[in-house]
């Protein structure tokens, strides 16, 4: 009893105390719970001199702002828009940026256009639209741009002026048949196609740093397969036959060597893993390089250009 009381009385007295204190803060305005963050994210420019951010501190819109890191310091507003909002963005060499747009004042269903694909220089010149946000969209900006229903797949790195985009392709009911993927130049819009000798049916590449496609997935006759190109291949090689509804493996990525990296099922746990592909036995290494034990691996790989 009496040790019990002892521990009681204070615990309950702190207890009171706390729900004192917090009946006479005021309440939290609803506001705070659904407005932008101050500062979203944060990229530096491949030789790390320079800062992008997201930030609504420029004003009423979510802005992509530079900070030049050996200038003081210095911060402008690249892209500041008065009918939307920058939705993301990726350096593609240490003096300009692509980036999308969405309109945060609205709805999904509401949305006025669809998120496009933009080039700036770092100090906000030299604006350019590489992909309409509409269909209408007619400017001097926006000449020689993609139609909407292209979208940004990849940025390579090597700080050229290059990004990598795709055109999907629909067959006659609206289901998803191809991605058809282009090297476009952000300065000259110069595009190049990258599916020539692929395999059909293609629906998802992977590239390596420099932004060649070395794996492509295609879905057929109820069929999932995987092709293959590494460095030095003249031609797609099959790698993985399956049934679509249990594949092998997905590639996943593929390092500045060359080498694939897939996900799959972990028969011994059951959850979804990270290993290497060996090519010397045509399947996947026994070994996870990632697991997580009691949860399926999901993240981001970043491997070097150079030594993979």
């Amino acid at each position: 009893g009496r040790w019990w009381r002892a521990w009681v009385v204070p615990c309950l007295w702190v207890s009171l105390s706390a729900h004192d204190a917090a009946a006479k803060s005021p309440p939290i305005p609803i506001e705070a719970f659904y407005g932008l963050e101050s500062i979203e994210r944060g990229v530096l420019s491949p030789s790390g001199r320079k800062l992008a951010l997201l930030t609504s501190e420029a004003g009423p819109r979510r802005a992509l702002v530079i900070v030049d890191l050996e200038d003081g310091n210095r911060t402008r507003a690249a892209v500041n828009l008065n009918d939307g909002d920058v939705r993301g963005f990726e350096w593609v060499n240490d003096d300009r940026l692509v980036y999308t747009v969405i309109d945060l004042q609205s709805g999904a269903r509401q949305q006025r256009f669809s998120h496009g694909l933009f080039s700036i220089r770092s100090d906000g010149s030299e604006p350019r639209v590489l992909i309409k946000a509409r269909d209408d969209q007619d400017s001097r900006a926006a000449d020689r741009a993609l139609a909407p229903n292209h979208y940004l797949m990849m940025v390579p790195e090597g700080g050229g002026d290059e990004i990598i985009v795709g055109r999907p392709e629909s067959d006659v009911e609206g289901d998803l048949r191809a991605v058809h993927p282009m090297r476009l130049n952000v300065v000259t819009r110069e595009l190049v196609s990258l599916a020539r000798g692929a395999p059909d049916h293609t629906h998802h590449w992977v590239f390596d740093p420099a932004g060649v496609p070395r794996a492509a997935v295609s879905d057929r006759d109820g069929r999932r397969r995987v092709h293959w190109k590494g460095p030095g291949d003249d031609a797609w090689k099959l790698i993985s036959d399956s049934p679509y509804l249990e594949p092998d493996f997905t590639p996943f990525a593929v390092d500045g060597k060359g080498r694939l990296f897939v996900q799959m099922i972990d028969r011994a746990s059951g959850f979804n893993v990270l290993k290497r592909f060996d090519f010397a036995t045509g399947r996947p290494e026994d070994e996870p390089l990632v697991s997580t034990p009691g949860y399926d691996f999901d993240g981001r790989m970043i491997v070097d250009p150079g030594q993979g």
